[in-house]
């Protein structure tokens, strides 16, 4: 893990009064281990990021990334294609619940290369369909 994400971490802290051993406490791990994950010495599991994220009242994307996705806008973006289509508009908007779920899974890092892979083969695939239920 970079060392931006002990940073973004640090920065949250102050910004919320709150000392790495009151966050460490109340995740329920030591001091000198959150410390370690905040140098770049270890590196937190998935779980440890979520808590750390919602302790923080952040999201995993900023920790990890620097940015936040913002799956409403991505629906409202999906939402407002559809209406220009005037068909589709459940499947625009399951596509972007599913889009955002896998840029999640992707920053977290708890996809295999062979996850990634059937994605990509999915995506390029896709069964045959085009959006609108017919055969291309």
């Amino acid at each position: 893990m970079s060392k931006e994400f002990g940073t973004r971490v640090i920065n949250l802290l102050r910004e919320r009064n709150k000392t790495q051993k009151m966050l460490a406490a109340e995740l329920g791990i030591t001091d000198v281990t959150l410390s370690r994950y905040l140098t770049g010495e270890r590196e937190p599991g998935a779980d440890t990021v979520v808590k750390i994220a919602q302790n923080l009242n952040t999201s995993c994307d900023y920790l990890l990334m620097g940015k936040s996705f913002d799956a409403g806008a991505v629906t409202t973006q999906a939402q407002e294609a559809a209406k220009k289509k005037g068909s589709g508009a459940d499947v625009a908007v399951s596509f972007a619940v599913i889009a955002g779920l896998i840029l999640l899974a992707i920053g977290l890092g708890i996809l295999t290369d062979k996850d990634k892979q059937n994605l990509s083969d999915m995506l390029k695939s896709d069964n045959g369909k085009n959006p609108e239920g017919g055969s291309q």
